[in-house]
Formats: C-alpha cells, sequence, structure tokens
C-alpha cells in the first residue's frame, strides 16, 4: 500500500470545482466545503465529490450533514424495494401522492 497525502489545495480545488459545473449552482463553495469535510484527503474527497449512483449527492450529503454517498445510495435503494419511492428516469420520487404531500408538508426546513 501507498500512502498519499494531501493534494495541494488549489490544484485539488480547481480539478473538483470543474468536474462539479454540470452539477452544482457554486462549485466553488461546494468544493470548498467538501474539501472542508474531508480535510483534502484524495480518496474520500474523491467519494463525496463523485458518487457513480448520485451527482448531487455530495452537495446532499454535505446540507444534510450525511457522511457518505453511500449511505443516500443504500437509503434510496432500500425505500425503491418496499414500495415507497420509484425512479422515474434519472431520479427518485415517493410513489404515494398522499404519502408525498405528507411528507412534504412536515419536513425541517
Amino acid at each position: 500500500m501507498f500512502p498519499l497525502g494531501e493534494i495541494p489545495g488549489e490544484e485539488f480545488k480547481s480539478f473538483i470545482s470543474d468536474g462539479l459545473v454540470a452539477f452544482a449552482e457554486n462549485p466553488e463553495n461546494l468544493t470548498e466545503g467538501i474539501l472542508a469535510v474531508t480535510g483534502g484527503h484524495p480518496y474520500y474527497t474523491q467519494q463525496l465529490s463523485f458518487s457513480r449512483h448520485l451527482p448531487m449527492s455530495a452537495a446532499f450529503c454535505l446540507e444534510n450533514q450525511i457522511e457518505s454517498p453511500s449511505t443516500v445510495y443504500s437509503g434510496l435503494l432500500r425505500l425503491s424495494r418496499q414500495g415507497y419511492l420509484i425512479k422515474v428516469d434519472d431520479r427518485y420520487r415517493i410513489d404515494d401522492p398522499i404519502f408525498e404531500r405528507w411528507i412534504v408538508k412536515r419536513r425541517i426546513v
């Protein structure tokens, strides 16, 4: 095993930001948030920044204080298998419109 150290800040920020342009309104702020969480660790920065399954998972994880995009994905899969969510194109949505309204009305903003 070859341990990787932190990647120099400005180079890493630029690389991550460029990759998030298509997915985030403000990729620079998102990048700074990601690096604040990961401390510049290459593996964890990659995991948080570029999930294969959920391109917006980095922003979602930061906003909702979730440590890993895989947690979001496994939750979506579990809720889909239980019949609560359905996948439409590349998005998930609550299958029952009445339940959806109930959830939306009670969510904490």
